[in-house]
C-alpha cells in the first residue's frame, strides 16, 4: 500500500511529458486499466497553452524558484490590474475568457503559469504550497509600476493566493477567489473519488 501512495503522490505533484497520454475517464476505462491505475496512480501531462490572447501582449518571464511565464494584457486608461491564476493541471491559456472580461471593464490582465505549467519552468506542482511564492513574485513586479492590484484566481490559484497574503502579508486592491479548496486532504480525497476508487485508507497515505 505503501509503494502504491508512493506512486500516486509523486504522478498527482509531477507532470509526465507530451508522449504520455492522459489518463480516460473512469467510464472509459478497462478493469484492466483501473488496476493499474489503482496501483501507479494517473498520468497527467504537462499543461500546455493551445490557446493565445486575441489582443496585443507582452510575454513576461520571472523568476521565482523556477522561471514562470506571464502574459501582460493593457487596457486603455486602465484603472488597474487584475493578475489571473489558474487552477490544477491547467494553464493560463484556460484564463482568457476571463481576461477579456476584465479587459472589457478597463482593466490590465497579467495571467500567469505557475510553476511546471504551460510555458514556466519544471514538471513540478505542489497543489498552491510553493505556487504561493509565484503569487507573490507576480504581486512585486507589478507593484513597482501599478498601485491598484487585483489577484483572480480559480481551485489552486485561489488557495495560492490566500497562502500568500497569509504567508508574505502582501496587501493587493482585492481578491476574487473561485472554488478554493478546503484542505490538501479533501482534494486528495476528490481525486480518489473522481476515479471511482475508494479514498480510505489511500488518501491518507497519498498525503502522508
Amino acid at each position: 500500500m505503501n509503494i502504491a501512495a508512493f506512486f500516486h503522490a509523486y504522478k498527482f505533484t509531477h507532470f509526465t511529458g507530451d508522449s504520455v497520454a492522459k489518463t480516460k475517464i473512469e467510464s472509459q476505462l478497462s478493469p484492466g486499466e483501473k488496476l493499474r491505475i489503482l496501483f501507479f496512480g494517473v498520468n497527467n501531462p504537462k499543461p500546455v497553452n493551445r490557446s493565445f490572447p486575441k489582443q496585443q501582449y507582452e510575454t513576461v518571464r520571472l523568476q521565482s524558484g523556477k522561471q514562470i511565464e506571464c502574459w501582460y494584457i493593457k487596457a486603455d486608461s486602465a484603472k488597474g490590474t487584475v493578475v489571473l491564476f489558474h487552477g490544477y493541471s491547467s494553464s493560463k491559456s484556460s484564463m482568457l475568457e476571463q481576461s477579456d472580461e476584465f479587459l472589457r471593464l478597463g482593466y490590465n490582465t497579467f495571467l500567469v503559469d505557475f510553476r511546471g505549467c504551460g510555458g514556466s519552468e519544471g514538471t513540478q506542482t505542489t497543489i498552491g504550497f510553493k505556487e504561493a511564492e509565484d503569487v507573490k513574485t507576480c504581486f512585486d513586479y507589478l507593484s513597482k509600476k501599478e498601485k491598484n492590484i487585483y489577484l483572480f484566481g480559480t481551485s489552486m490559484g485561489a488557495v495560492a493566493i490566500l497562502k500568500a497574503i497569509r504567508d508574505y502579508r502582501i496587501n493587493p486592491s482585492g481578491i476574487i477567489i473561485e472554488c478554493p479548496f478546503g484542505s490538501m486532504y479533501q482534494t486528495v480525497c476528490s481525486r480518489f473519488r473522481l476515479m471511482n476508487v475508494p479514498s480510505f485508507p489511500e488518501a491518507g497515505l497519498l498525503l502522508f
